[in-house]
């Protein structure tokens, strides 16, 4: 008898798990065939210390896809120009919407590591802020083409790489990108 139950069971688990494989609409064929995303942002997550406006170059993956809402992980590394140093922001997101729009929220981090300028401690000195992350995304798969806008309050953990007195740190930024 527990064979036939764990039979049923079985049966019914491997034909739920296809027709959710099944994808009956075009662009979510497309979205899972193009999971990689190249792209450049400019300031959010890399501009640190309010000092300007930077660059990232950065690398997502599409993890998960549904029929209304995908997950998105992003790597990325920037320069510090003014610190002669490096960025590595990180996040992960989920994306609610269908078609091309989509509703992005979010955790994200980045890792700094520069200069020092103080006198009395001159060397390297490292950073790490996380933050929350809001925004919109709008996938161009007929062009390939990747465009988000977004927000990404910094929450301060150390002092020694902000000007700001404030303990959160608002940043918006923008990204275009080429999906493959």
């Amino acid at each position: 008898m527990k064979k036939i139950i764990t039979a049923i069971i079985g049966y019914f688990c491997f034909f739920s798990l296809l027709s959710f494989s099944q994808y009956s609409d075009d662009y979510l064929k497309r979205m899972v065939e193009r999971r990689n995303i190249i792209d450049l942002e400019i300031a959010g997550t890399s501009a640190s210390e309010g000092v300007g406006i930077f660059l990232n170059l950065n690398y997502s993956r599409i993890l998960l896809v549904k029929k209304r809402y995908f997950v998105n992980t992003t790597i990325g590394i920037g320069p510090l120009p003014f610190k002669k140093g490096i960025a590595l922001p990180h996040q992960i997101t989920l994306n609610f919407g269908k078609e091309n729009d989509f509703l992005e929220i979010g955790i994200g981090g980045t890792y700094w590591r520069g200069n020092s300028e103080s006198i009395n401690n001159p060397g390297l000195e490292t950073s790490y802020q996380y933050y929350p992350y809001i925004g919109y995304r709008r996938h161009r798969y007929s062009q390939k083409k990747v465009f988000r806008i977004f927000v990404c309050p910094l929450f301060k953990t150390e002092d020694k790489y902000f000007i700001y007195s404030s303990p959160i740190v608002p940043y918006i930024g923008a990204n275009l990108g080429y999906s493959f």
